[in-house]
């Protein structure tokens, strides 16, 4: 069984995540899925064109995974549970072999409150109490990066590092060559503080490099980072994948600021349309990125513009590239996580 209730209408995160997985194991006529029950959900489920049997569901998230999921896994005896992904069913785990999706483990660091919605605070809440009093009882852990691995194990220390295996997040772009012949930069990010894009838009803004425009996506408004409007700073706020794609396609360099990232999806879907990636050596983006990309140390504004104005002339070597990405997409990614899952 794969608990898909965390997909909506415009899935991102681990949703897509789990959607990646559902669709990598889709031939398998031995599968249950589970979905919140909207219209989206049922389009989407047509289109995964599985042999599977699906449970739609009107509750939301949180009910279907620690009241649902325990129910599901007695009624059809279920042998194996994938779960949303960063939460668990405290009940189902303890039913069932438990595979535990764990993308992040962000919901166990000391936040500062004023930077959080109570929403989010109790999400946080939610996701560190059911996965800290269920981790151990899990049969696999599955996470993005050996970066996230080694957080894991470090947080989690009675775990067996045998436990944990490895599928990293998937490239959903076509890997095309792009002629880049403007010099707009790119950020796609969120107001979140652990992305630190008030602090690369204030760099950008202060540095001598020569750029023409650049676009934020994830956040709608220079109000949401504290910032002043600039005529060089388009806020696009949320995408869809289809909408993201062209600006890839459009922009030079990727700017990736990040204090700490799991992985650092935009990464690889820069690379795949021919864009230089500016980022921080930080987390698991130098393991994701490796020596394709123009890396910075944190907060340090010359290490920063070195490395943009790097940035901004080099030349991607093409076909190592492409060798590169190939471990994020097609037969050999669907291979992996098949044998992740037997």
């Amino acid at each position: 069984m794969i608990d898909c209730s965390q997909v909506n209408s415009s899935p991102r995160g681990m949703a897509l995540y789990s959607l990646d997985i559902a669709n990598a194991v889709r031939d398998r006529a031995d599968l249950l899925f589970v979905f919140r029950y909207s219209q989206s959900n049922i389009n989407l489920f047509h289109k995964l064109n599985t042999k599977g049997k699906v449970i739609f569901v009107p509750l939301p998230q949180t009910f279907i995974e620690q009241f649902v999921v325990p129910l599901l896994i007695l009624v059809y005896n279920v042998k194996i549970y994938v779960t949303a992904g960063d939460s668990v069913s405290l009940i189902g785990c303890r039913l069932t072999r438990t595979y535990l999706l764990l993308h992040d483990i962000y919901f166990r660091k000391k936040i500062e409150l004023n930077t959080y919605s109570m929403k989010r605070r109790l999400g946080r809440i939610y996701r560190s109490f059911t996965v800290g009093n269920s981790i151990s009882r899990c049969d696999k852990i599955i996470s993005v990066s050996n970066f996230t691995k080694k957080q894991i194990l470090h947080q989690f220390q009675s775990l067996n590092e045998n436990k944990v295996h490895i599928l990293p997040n998937q490239l959903r772009y076509e890997i095309t060559k792009v002629d880049k012949t403007s010099k707009n930069l790119l950020m796609v990010t969120g107001s979140d503080p652990q992305k630190n894009a008030k602090w690369a838009i204030e760099a950008v803004l202060t540095s001598i490099i020569d750029f023409d425009k650049l676009f934020v996506i994830g956040v709608a408004s220079h109000y949401d980072l504290g910032l002043a409007s600039d005529p060089k700073v388009e806020y696009v706020g949320f995408l869809e994948q289809t909408e993201l794609e062209k600006y890839y396609e459009n922009c030079r360099v990727l700017l990736l600021p990040s204090l700490d990232e799991s992985f650092g999806v935009p990464v690889i879907e820069a690379f795949s349309k021919n864009c230089q990636v500016c980022a921080s050596r930080s987390g698991a983006i130098p393991e994701v990125g490796s020596n394709f990309a123009h890396y910075f140390e944190l907060n340090d504004s010359s290490s920063f513009y070195d490395a943009l104005h790097t940035a901004m002339s080099a030349t991607h070597k093409w076909r190592k590239l492409v060798s590169h990405l190939k471990q994020f997409c097609g037969d050999e990614l669907i291979s992996k996580i098949r044998d992740t899952l037997s």
